[in-house]
């Protein structure tokens, strides 16, 4: 696979001033040749993707996509693995292990203070 990209998208879903949550998008090129160099033409030999996110959740992708959205994915380290399926249903080579990170919310403020001002003056 000549490409395999991970974009962080911010999600802009706003309650107050707080953000809910990072969406992962994964993309990649389709191959164009089988594991012995012969051709392959992804519009008609490829059935799907399959994306393996962290080592555990599988995900299926269309062969007319090259595209996955994980919504809300958690803060922290994480990685993704994505292979090829051909339309004889054989699994095709898994590309590289791509890790990628997501930062959490901003920490907790410290040492608030508040003064209590008589009377309103300065």
């Amino acid at each position: 696979m000549k490409r395999l990209s991970v974009l962080m998208v911010f999600t802009c879903i706003m309650f107050g001033h707080a953000a809910l949550a990072d969406n992962a998008v994964i993309s990649w090129d389709a191959p164009t040749t089988r594991e012995d160099g012969s051709a392959l033409d992804p519009d008609t030999e490829l059935s799907h993707y399959g994306v393996i996110v962290d080592g555990r959740d599988e995900y299926i992708v269309p062969a007319s996509e090259q595209t996955l959205t994980i919504q809300a994915i958690l803060p922290g380290q994480h990685s993704a693995i994505v292979y090829a399926v051909d339309t004889d249903g054989r699994d095709g080579l898994f590309s590289d292990t791509i890790p990628f990170g997501v930062k959490g919310r901003a920490g907790v403020p410290t040492n608030i203070t508040i003064t209590i001002v008589p009377g309103g003056s300065k």
